[in-house]
């Protein structure tokens, strides 16, 4: 009888326990359902607001734009007004000058090619004032000294002509001219008189034998550089080489395409080529490399001392 009354006690407290746990979780189903719509509801009103606040910000900018827009369209009419009923004398007046303006633009942008030439004169020389006269070209002659009257005829022919006449020293010898300071103004000032006394004009332009980074002088090159500055004589190197430099004599084509090739990288190309007596390769190349830099639109001319300086050591980073 005892063994029953537990048992049934024992199935009361389960129950219990059950019906317990079951309101709990009737009673947790119902704050849940109350509790997540509202903080749902709080969220969504949150976003919603930050939302009306982007969309004001937009519609600020909006706005804004529309503002500029009205302005400009209202400056391009009156832009649109004015041109229109500019007298059409004025109209050409502007149309002229812009297009003066290009053209300057244009030849300032322009590349411009010097043609030089050293260790004439000779023969050849007489042969290459022909070519360039006959396509109204000037050029640079960078001359040795000569004294005979077929010399001195060449130098008088190059000025006369409207070509620069410089100076590549008297005798070309280096161990002479690169020995000392002393020799290379005897030697300089001997050549400028010699062209003096044949042309009545006193030449102002140098090219180093070798050119002024040479590794032939027995004392630094900056020391003759100073000597020039000195003497207010510029030096010119050069940026292309025709390759005509060599003992032997090399190919027209070598020689054109070594031109072409290169002249196109630099605004100012100064062309290295020489007259001298066994360059006769150099003067049948003249005409074309002339024809061809003309259909590239380059252009042609003399040096002096106010052409962009082309050097290998520039003479202002000397100090005298």
């Amino acid at each position: 009888m005892s063994d029953l009354m537990i048992s049934i006690e024992e199935k009361n407290k389960q129950r219990k326990t059950r019906v317990s746990r079951l309101k709990k979780i009737i009673i947790g189903s119902i704050v849940f359902s109350i509790l997540f719509p509202t903080i749902l509801s709080f969220f969504l009103m949150v976003r919603i607001i930050s939302l009306q606040e982007q969309v004001d910000e937009l519609s600020k900018v909006l706005l804004k734009n529309e503002e500029i827009g009205e302005i400009n369209k209202s400056a391009n009419l009156a832009d649109g007004v004015y041109a229109t009923e500019l007298p059409k004398e004025m109209q050409m007046e502007n149309q002229s000058y812009d297009a003066m303006q290009v053209k300057v633009e244009e030849e300032e942008k322009a590349t411009i090619a010097y043609l030089t030439f050293d260790d004439g004169p000779s023969e050849n020389t007489s042969q290459i004032l022909d070519i360039l006269k006959n396509y109204d070209v000037k050029a640079t002659f960078f001359v040795v000294g000569k004294e005979t009257d077929e010399a001195k005829a060449l130098y008088k022919r190059i000025v006369d002509e409207g070509h620069t006449l410089g100076m590549h020293s008297y005798s070309h010898q280096y161990s002479e001219i690169y020995n000392s300071v002393e020799s290379f103004a005897k030697d300089e000032k001997k050549l400028r008189d010699l062209l003096y006394e044949s042309t009545g004009v006193i030449p102002t332009l140098y090219r180093f034998p070798g050119g002024s980074n040479n590794l032939v002088s027995n004392i630094e090159m900056t020391e003759f550089i100073k000597y020039l500055n000195n003497e207010n004589i510029t030096y010119f190197d050069w940026n292309v080489a025709s390759g005509d430099a060599t003992s032997q004599n090399i190919s027209v084509e070598t020689l054109v395409n070594n031109v072409l090739n290169n002249v196109e990288e630099n605004e100012t190309s100064v062309i290295l080529m020489h007259d001298a007596l066994q360059k006769n390769t150099s003067v049948e190349a003249l005409s074309i490399i002339i024809e061809s830099l003309q259909n590239l639109g380059i252009q042609m001319k003399a040096l002096d001392q106010n052409v962009p300086h082309v050097q290998h050591i520039e003479a202002e980073t000397v100090n005298n």
